[in-house]
């Protein structure tokens, strides 16, 4: 079943809405009260996955304060170290993080392959590969991917040419639902997606940047907020993929 993550504000971080609940490593450091609700919803046996913030802060979290937050928050998934778009200096700090051998208990680690080209991309998983064999839990598929392929079609490329490949997938945020009309293989399963999307619509004001989406208080309306997460488990489902 796919499960939907919602990644919210962190004035609204301990509402209950979708499976999972999206942690940014930064936030998590350096937001008191942030932290003091994701550590309730963990108490609460809240699914919870840990994010580097590559994507959101412009850089990954360095890898060795990233991993003693996945040491003390146990989180049930936790996205490896990466840089956005860049295959070269994602290889390395993966490689870094790898290195310190980590210890992350029942944490399921969540890979993003780097790059600018669906073939960089691909090299750059078999890189890794070649040299630490399966080192990951869950293939993590970067949004901006879908603007050089369907990513759909991209993983199915994947899983056909690497010669390891986790059938586990996320999908790192939401793109359009038309990359979910792309009929893919039987080989692996969208096991869950992150997304803005439900808050975004919920809230009557369009953010100009990563900060001020996770620093709003504006007024989110909780009834159109439901209407739209259920609205995505709907539409997965009429495409077949909730209960894949």
């Amino acid at each position: 079943m796919t499960k939907v993550v919602i990644d919210y504000p962190v004035h609204y971080t301990s509402l209950p809405h979708g499976d999972i609940t999206f942690v940014l490593a930064h936030l998590y450091l350096k937001n008191e009260d942030y932290k003091f609700q994701i550590d309730q919803l963990k108490s609460r046996g809240r699914e919870l996955m840990l994010d580097n913030g590559a994507w959101e802060f412009g850089s990954s979290m360095p890898p060795r304060e990233y991993l003693k937050i996945i040491e003390e928050l146990e989180p049930t998934y936790a996205v490896i170290p990466d840089v956005y778009r860049n295959s070269l200096q994602s290889e390395k700090m993966t490689r870094e993080f790898l290195d310190m051998n980590p210890s992350t208990g029942s944490t399921q680690l969540m890979f993003v392959p780097q790059g600018e080209s669906v073939k960089e991309i691909i090299r750059s998983h078999e890189n890794l590969i070649d040299d630490y064999g399966m080192f990951y839990d869950i293939l993590a598929i970067a949004k901006h991917i879908g603007t050089i392929i369907n990513r759909v079609d991209f993983v199915n490329q994947l899983v056909a040419l690497a010669d390891e490949v986790s059938t586990d997938v996320h999908f790192l945020g939401f793109w359009n639902w038309k990359e979910f009309d792309e009929k893919k293989n039987g080989n692996w399963k969208l096991v869950s997606l992150d997304t803005k999307y439900p808050v975004k619509r919920a809230i009557d004001h369009k953010f100009t940047d990563q900060l001020e989406y996770y620093n709003t208080n504006l007024y989110l309306d909780e009834e159109l907020f439901d209407s739209e997460v259920e609205g995505m488990y709907l539409e997965l489902q009429q495409r077949g993929w909730l209960n894949d």
